[in-house]
């Protein structure tokens, strides 16, 4: 079932859908998703009973219009916690269908109580080209989630996060034995600084003709630790580890 309540909502429920990003933005442990869309973003809050309701307008990631007069058009999207703060990002590619420079990709930041703040133009990512796939990594292996625009008809746009934070974070990077290898389909609960955040190894299987990195990404906020991190393997194995410094990349290896 899926209920649409933006605050903008009409009679009808129409997507032209291009892109998903899964995560859990308002951290209650029940993965929702984004749809990019033409003429405002689609935000499905996973309501727990088998039915999402789209909350986009509510949470404020519809963004309906670029400017006066031009919806917007998106593609690729990426749920990521790239100031650290434990509340999962959502950063859209934007594009105009005929490659006019007119569409600035789209940086929704968590704003720590399940909604959003718009910083698309002060993050520096608001690049008006024809933005289609999206990746995310920490190519720099500094903590912060860095991110690969795929323009068409023009040149990527690789963003280095440089953003200004104390807050820990940590990366696990999994290596699958009786699962397949590269931990694809596991699911991770950290808790640290009390409170809990569910992550998933996605393997090309969300966003819009893009793959990024396996390694999967917490930010910790204040807490320079991990109480514990529950892993649930492919497999059906559970694997639990505890307090785990903050701050670096872990590799967990299946157990046989």
């Amino acid at each position: 079932m899926f209920t649409d309540v933006s605050s903008d909502s009409g009679a009808g429920y129409f997507i032209n859908s291009m892109g998903i990003a899964v995560g859990d933005f308002d951290r209650d442990l029940r993965p929702d998703f984004a749809i990019s869309n033409i003429e405002g973003n689609v935000l499905a809050r996973n309501d727990g009973n088998g039915s999402f309701a789209d909350v986009a307008g509510a949470v404020r990631v519809k963004r309906r219009f670029q400017k006066a007069n031009l919806h917007s058009i998106t593609w690729g999207l990426v749920f990521a916690d790239l100031n650290l703060d434990g509340w999962e990002d959502l950063f859209v590619a934007a594009g105009d269908i005929s490659d006019q420079p007119n569409q600035p990709d789209e940086l929704f930041t968590g704003a720590g109580d399940g909604t959003f703040l718009d910083l698309s133009a002060p993050s520096g990512t608001a690049d008006p080209g024809s933005g289609r796939g999206v990746a995310i990594a920490d190519y720099d292996r500094d903590g912060g989630l860095d991110i690969y625009v795929v323009n068409r008809l023009g040149s990527p746009v690789l963003y280095r996060n440089v953003t200004a934070t104390t807050a820990h974070w940590l990366e696990v990077d999994l290596t699958g034995t009786v699962s397949n290898r590269d931990g694809c389909g596991a699911r991770l609960i950290v808790t640290a600084g009390g409170s809990r955040q569910l992550r998933e190894v996605f393997c090309g299987s969300v966003g819009l003709s893009s793959g990024s990195d396996t390694v999967v990404h917490f930010g910790l906020g204040a807490a320079g630790s991990a109480d514990r991190v529950v892993i649930d393997w492919p497999s059906g194995r559970r694997q639990v580890l505890r307090n785990l410094a903050a701050d670096r990349l872990i590799t967990v290896v299946e157990p046989a």
